[in-house]
């Protein structure tokens, strides 16, 4: 049973709403802290004039006007001015504040509020501590990285993250290197909580040695960042004593050039897009799950993979890192020719390859799963409002 000591309000844009399907962390976060706390969201919703409400891009915010329920949790749209181009984008946000403010006072205050990125929905949840007194909790995300780098580079807005992270109650950030950036950048401190997966993805299996055959899978949208190329290079370039299969799970818009540079490759095989179900079934049949995106905020999917004891292969200073170790649980590459060496020798070494399965399996095992990371939520959360007791 909550009360109103237990109302925690989410200031998040980066959710799914009526009109657009996104990554649902946020929600799954919520759900899970559910069980302390009587959580309602609040959606930092761009103001879209006519007619440009009528451009692809922004045609999915025309009709959120009104709250709507994601899972059970009710979300309430609050606009806000947002102007083009990163030196003018964030001018306006202090035209919110009034109702920002008409929300609490209608709705109450709750003991603690989390915004889900710094700009703009750590400023609205500063604007209410200023106003209430309610204390604050900012999580960093790779979007906060890339809007901080242009601050720093442009002196755009450089100020506003700052007043937002200095007056923050705790932050919290997914990875090792988004700790360090924020410690460079503003001299605060931090909290690592990464995300997680449901412990009912994990499938121990007895791992075979000196395997002829090895199967790589890859689970990406088919974007530039995420490189898919490269391992699509890398097998091509594989000259050992195995047999290697690359399957690649979906889409996006790069299909073609991708399908056109794997072209008769007869080891390597897409899927397109699948049902969560399917693909954590194909990556139960893998050996090795390689991925090494760039500008990840998380990535769960190399938790799922390693859930299911794939050998892991990822990118240094996003993403995972940090939160695996190097060398034991997962390999972190920088460039193509150490992603190219890396998956080579996890193809060729079956120890290796063995090893760093179980090793990242039982990391996922034991600190990764819900009940896990919702104890480090929920100890943030009480150390806040107990320091801040209203």
């Amino acid at each position: 049973m909550t009360d109103i000591k237990n109302k925690v309000l989410y200031v998040a844009n980066n959710i799914t709403t009526p009109t657009r399907v996104s990554n649902r962390i946020i929600v799954d976060i919520a759900l899970h802290l559910s069980r302390y706390y009587d959580i309602a969201m609040v959606y930092p919703k761009e103001f879209v004039p006519f007619p440009v409400y009528k451009f692809k891009k922004y045609k999915y915010l025309h009709s959120l006007d009104k709250t709507w329920y994601n899972d059970g949790i009710p979300v309430t749209p609050i606009e806000y001015y947002r102007l083009p181009g990163f030196s003018l984008s964030f001018s306006l946000l202090r035209t919110a504040e009034h109702d920002v403010c008409c929300y609490v006072e209608q709705n109450g205050q709750p003991a603690l509020t989390h915004a889900h990125f710094v700009l703009p929905d750590g400023y609205f949840a500063r604007i209410l501590k200023r106003r209430y007194g309610i204390p604050y909790i900012v999580s960093i995300r790779e979007t906060d990285v890339k809007y901080i780098n242009k601050a720093f580079a442009s002196g755009c807005h450089k100020s506003k993250f700052e007043e937002v992270l200095h007056d923050a109650d705790r932050i919290i950030v997914h990875n090792a290197f988004q700790q360090d950036f924020i410690k460079c950048h503003f001299g605060v401190n931090s909290i690592v909580i990464p995300h997680a997966i449901d412990d009912n993805l994990l499938q121990y299996r007895e791992l075979q040695p000196f395997r002829d055959e090895v199967v790589i899978t890859v689970v990406s949208s088919m974007i530039k960042r995420k490189r898919l190329s490269w391992v699509i290079d890398a097998v091509k370039e594989y000259n050992g004593n195995k047999k290697i299969f690359l399957r690649i799970i979906g889409d996006g818009e790069l299909r073609q050039e991708l399908y056109s540079q794997a072209e008769g490759m007869d080891n390597v095989k897409f899927y397109g897009q699948l049902s969560h179900d399917k693909v954590v079934e194909l990556l139960a049949e893998s050996d090795i799950f390689a991925l090494p995106s760039e500008g990840e905020t998380f990535g769960l999917v190399y938790l799922e993979a390693a859930a299911v004891m794939n050998a892991v292969i990822a990118v240094e200073g996003t993403g995972v890192w940090g939160v695996f170790k190097e060398d034991e649980q997962a390999l972190f590459c920088h460039d193509y020719h150490s992603f190219k060496n890396m998956l080579h020798q996890l193809i060729d070494d079956d120890d290796k390859r063995m090893t760093m399965a179980v090793n990242a399996y039982n990391k996922v095992k034991e600190d990764l799963v819900w009940d896990k990371i919702t104890e480090k939520y929920h100890k943030v959360y009480q150390e806040v409002i107990r320091n801040n007791p209203g």
